[in-house]
C-alpha cells in the first residue's frame, strides 16, 4: 500500500512539473484552430544568412565596403517558397546593395586624358544624397552636378521606422547623412590620385616588412649561436671539477672534502643554464611567429588599402588569418603551460610541506607527476584550439558542443577499457603506488619503469625489451625501490662446517663492505645476520638482509657474493649439497630389500 501511495505521488508530481513546464509554451500558440501549416513548415524555421526575426518583422544587413551600414526591415514571410507578392527582406537588402555599388562603379567612357580627375559614375566633390516623395513613400536620392538623372538606393518603409522605433522623417535624416558620407568616402578611395597614394603606402608596409623580417633572421641566427655556446658551457660544466682533481691529484683530499659544495654549486649552474636555453628556444619560437604576423598582416593590411581587393583583405582576415592566431595561441598556451607547470614543480622542490618525502623518491614522483600533467595540459591546449577552429570555419558551437558530447558518449561506450585506463593512472600517480625509474613487478613481468602516464605504463626488462602494460590492468604492483632496496642473500654450508666459524666470517664480510669507503655510501647501515634459516639436505642455510639504497641492491649481492666466496676459500668452509645415504638390509617383515636412498647422513 505504502509501494502504490509513493506511486500516485510521484504521478501526481510528475503530471504538475510537466503543466507547469508547457502552459507558457501552450499559451504562446493559443487555440488550436488558430494553427497554420505554414508557421510549422521547415522553410519557416530556417531563415537565410544574416536575416533575423523579430515577431512579425524580420531583418537583413545592407553591406556596403566591406562592412554593415544598417539594418532594413520588413514583414514577416512564413513561406519563403510561395512569398505571395510580398518582398522578402534578403531580395530587397541585394537590391539597396546593387543600387550603392552602381554609384561607385568605374565609367566605362572615361579614359586617362580625360579633363575630369575621378574616373567613377559620380563626382565625389558633388555627390548629394536627397530625400524625396513618391507615391506618398520617402525615398533617398544620389545626385550630383554633372548627372541630370537622379539614381534612386532605397524606400524608407513603415517596417523600418518600427524597428527602429523612429519616425519615417527621423530616419529617412539619419540614412540620408550616413549614405552620403559612406559614399563620398568610398569615391574619393577610388580617385586615381588617392591610388597613387595607396600605392606608396602599400610599397612602405612591404619595404617595412622585408626589413623587419630580415632583422628577425638575424635575431634567430644569434640565437642560435647563443644556444650552442651555451650548450657546450653546460657539457663542460659537467665535468669540469672532476678533471680538475683527476689533473691535479694532489688537491684530492680538499675537493673530497667539498665535494658536496661541488655538486650543489654544479647543479645550479646546470639550472641557470638550463633556464637561459628555455628562454632562448621561446624566443626563437617567438621570432619565427612575428615573421608569419608581419607577413600575413602587411598582406591583409595592402590589401585593405586599395578598394577593389578589400573584399579578398576581408575573406583572409575572416578565415586563414584567424586559424593562424589560433594556432599561434595555442601554441602560446601550450608554452605558457609548460612554465606554470615546470614552476610548481620548483615550488614542490622547495617546499618545506614535504620534507618528510625522500628526496630521491619526491624527485622521482614530481618527475612522474610532471611528465603525465604537460600531456594532459596539451591535449586540453589543443582540444580546445579545435573548437574554436570548428567554430571560425562556421560550424555552430552549440553543434560542436553537441558532437563533442555526443563523441565523448560514444568512446565512453565503446572505449570503457580507456576510461578504466585513465582512472588508474590517477590513482597511482596520487597514491605514488611506483613512479619514473622505480623497478617494480607487474604480474609475471618485471623491470624498470622508462614511461607513464595516465593510459599505460612502460616497463624495460633486464633483456632489453620495452613492454607496454595498460593502467587498467595493473591490480597489484611489487615496488623494488621504493625508498629503499634489500638484498634477502642466503648461502648454504655443509654439516660438518663449524657453524659458529661460519656465522663469524659472514658477519666479518659484512663488516668489512660495510667500513669500505667505496661501498659504503650505497648501503643504508651494517648488514644484518640473522642466523641459520633452515635445515635441509641442502645443508645450514645463513640468511643475511643487506638494505641498499634504491637500485643498489644487485651490484651490491654480487659484491658480497665475491667477498664471501674468497672468505670461505680462506678458512675452508665448504658450501652445502644435497647428499645421498646408501642402506642395504631388511624392511620391518623380514624382507630382502633392494638399495635405496633416504634422509641425510653418511654412507
Amino acid at each position: 500500500m505504502q509501494k502504490f501511495r509513493r506511486f500516485w505521488q510521484w504521478l501526481i508530481l510528475g503530471v504538475l512539473a510537466f503543466g507547469l513546464t508547457a502552459a507558457p509554451a501552450l499559451g504562446q500558440l493559443g487555440p488550436m484552430s488558430q494553427l497554420t501549416l505554414p508557421s510549422i513548415q521547415p522553410s519557416a524555421i530556417k531563415l537565410p544568412r544574416g536575416v533575423e526575426r523579430s515577431g512579425t518583422i524580420e531583418t537583413a544587413p545592407v553591406n556596403f565596403e566591406n562592412k554593415i551600414l544598417f539594418r532594413i526591415a520588413a514583414p514577416t514571410v512564413f513561406n519563403r517558397e510561395e512569398p505571395k507578392g510580398q518582398t522578402l527582406v534578403e531580395v530587397r537588402a541585394e537590391q539597396i546593395e546593387a543600387n550603392l555599388q552602381r554609384i561607385i562603379s568605374v565609367d566605362p567612357a572615361w579614359n586617362a586624358g580625360a579633363a575630369r580627375s575621378y574616373n567613377t559614375l559620380f563626382d565625389p566633390e558633388s555627390l548629394q544624397v536627397q530625400a524625396a516623395t513618391l507615391n506618398k513613400q520617402s525615398i533617398l536620392l544620389a545626385i550630383d552636378a554633372y548627372r541630370s538623372q537622379p539614381q534612386g538606393l532605397l524606400t524608407v518603409t513603415d517596417a523600418d521606422a518600427r524597428y527602429y522605433r523612429l519616425t519615417i522623417p527621423e530616419l529617412t535624416q539619419r540614412w540620408q547623412q550616413q549614405l552620403e558620407a559612406e559614399l563620398t568616402q568610398a569615391l574619393e578611395r577610388r580617385l586615381p590620385s588617392a591610388f597613387a597614394r595607396q600605392t606608396n603606402r602599400a610599397i612602405q608596409i612591404g619595404v617595412s616588412g622585408v626589413v623587419a623580417s630580415l632583422l628577425l633572421l638575424l635575431l634567430q641566427h644569434f640565437l642560435t649561436l647563443r644556444d650552442r655556446a651555451l650548450q657546450e658551457r653546460q657539457k663542460n660544466k659537467q665535468t669540469d671539477w672532476i678533471t680538475r682533481a683527476i689533473a691535479n691529484p694532489n688537491t684530492a683530499p680538499s675537493l673530497e672534502a667539498s665535494s658536496r659544495l661541488h655538486f650543489f654549486v654544479t647543479l645550479q649552474n646546470q639550472f641557470t643554464l638550463e633556464r637561459r636555453r628555455g628562454l632562448i628556444a621561446f624566443l626563437s619560437w617567438l621570432s619565427f611567429w612575428l615573421q608569419v604576423l608581419i607577413w600575413l598582416g602587411g598582406l591583409v593590411w595592402i590589401l585593405y588599402l586599395f578598394p577593389n581587393t578589400a573584399r579578398w583583405a576581408e575573406a583572409i582576415w575572416s578565415t586563414p588569418a584567424a586559424l593562424v592566431l589560433i594556432w599561434f595561441g595555442m601554441g602560446l598556451a601550450n608554452r605558457l603551460g609548460d612554465l606554470l607547470v615546470t614552476r610548481f614543480s620548483q615550488a614542490w622542490e622547495n617546499s618545506e610541506f614535504f620534507l618528510f618525502e625522500d628526496n630521491r623518491r619526491r624527485d622521482l614522483r614530481i618527475s612522474t607527476i610532471v611528465r603525465s600533467t604537460k600531456g594532459l595540459k596539451t591535449f586540453l591546449v589543443y582540444a580546445v584550439g579545435l573548437g574554436w577552429a570548428l567554430s571560425v570555419l562556421g560550424a555552430p558551437t552549440s553543434s560542436v558542443l553537441t558532437f563533442g558530447a555526443v563523441a565523448a558518449l560514444a568512446i565512453s561506450l565503446a572505449a570503457q577499457g580507456l576510461i578504466k585506463d585513465l582512472v588508474n593512472g590517477f590513482l597511482i600517480l596520487c597514491e605514488d603506488q611506483y613512479a619514473i625509474g622505480d623497478w617494480i613487478a607487474v604480474g609475471t613481468v618485471d623491470g624498470l619503469v622508462e614511461n607513464m602516464n595516465l593510459r599505460i605504463t612502460q616497463i624495460r626488462t633486464t633483456e632489453g625489451r620495452l613492454i607496454t602494460i595498460p593502467n587498467s590492468l595493473i591490480s597489484q604492483v611489487e615496488n623494488l625501490t621504493r625508498s629503499w632496496s634489500r638484498v634477502d642473500f642466503r648461502v648454504s654450508v655443509a654439516y660438518r662446517t663449524d657453524v659458529k666459524l661460519a656465522l663469524s666470517v659472514v658477519r666479518q664480510v659484512a663488516q668489512h663492505l660495510y667500513d669500505d669507503p667505496e661501498w659504503q655510501p650505497l648501503l643504508l647501515e651494517l648488514p644484518k645476520v640473522l642466523g641459520i634459516e633452515t635445515l635441509s639436505h641442502e645443508g645450514m642455510s645463513i640468511r643475511v638482509w643487506i638494505d641498499t639504497k634504491p637500485l643498489q641492491q644487485w651490484i651490491v649481492a654480487r659484491e658480497f657474493r665475491l667477498r664471501l666466496r674468497l672468505a670461505f676459500e680462506e678458512y675452508d668452509i665448504e658450501i652445502g649439497a644435497p647428499q645421498q645415504v646408501l642402506w642395504r638390509g631388511k624392511t620391518p617383515n623380514g624382507v630382502e630389500a633392494e638399495d635405496g636412498v633416504t634422509g641425510n647422513g653418511r654412507s
